[in-house]
């Protein structure tokens, strides 16, 4: 039988993963509306072209009718070839933009969580470093030292990212070279 105390440990063990269970669901709702949103935006992109191309099909279907003459058909279609490499540039333009703000956002809360992760597992060795065995300091102070710079781990993080791009033959929107910079708040206890 479990004793009053060890209840209420686990009791707030289970409020601490309730809780980090709703953290981690509004982060993924928060993803999952931005992938939305976006998909929206491309969707309406898409349409909007297609009922573009359409009326300038029907248009030039009309003049290529009218047409008395070969020649007349071909300069209809020389005419309209530039106005059509404008609208693809613009359309490659929007979805750039498109995917470069979706890309912003997810580099955004990537750094984010970065430095809460590495905030937490600096509390976490700050906290357990004092009462630690003395043969553990020399250890314990080389991973505080991995932890304690999240800014070489989103550098990782970018290489890696930049790395995969371009081996998929993907040119990524320009992404920040620095994640927000956290002093280091605890002491080293030797």
């Amino acid at each position: 039988m479990s004793t009053p105390k060890e209840n209420d440990m686990s009791e707030s063990a289970q409020e601490k993963m309730a809780q980090a269970l709703q953290e981690q669901q509004a982060q993924w709702t928060a993803i999952g509306s931005k992938l939305l949103e976006s998909s929206m935006k491309l969707m309406e992109l898409n349409v909007r072209v297609v009922k573009q191309s359409i009326e300038e099909s029907t248009q030039s279907a009309q003049h290529l009718l009218a047409s008395k003459s070969p020649e007349a058909m071909f300069s209809v279609d020389q005419a309209k070839l530039q106005e059509k490499l404008n609208q693809a540039l613009a359309y490659a333009n929007e979805i750039n933009a498109i995917t470069s703000e979706l890309t912003s956002e997810f580099t955004h809360s990537t750094q984010e969580k970065l430095s809460e992760a590495v905030s937490k597992a600096n509390q976490f060795v700050a906290g357990i470093q004092p009462s630690a065995p003395a043969f553990s300091n020399k250890p314990l102070e080389q991973i505080f030292s991995q932890f304690s710079n999240p800014q070489f781990g989103y550098e990782q993080w970018v290489e890696a990212s930049k790395k995969f791009a371009d081996s998929m033959g993907v040119k990524l929107p320009s992404m920040p070279e620095a994640a927000p910079e956290k002093k280091r708040t605890t002491k080293s206890t030797r």
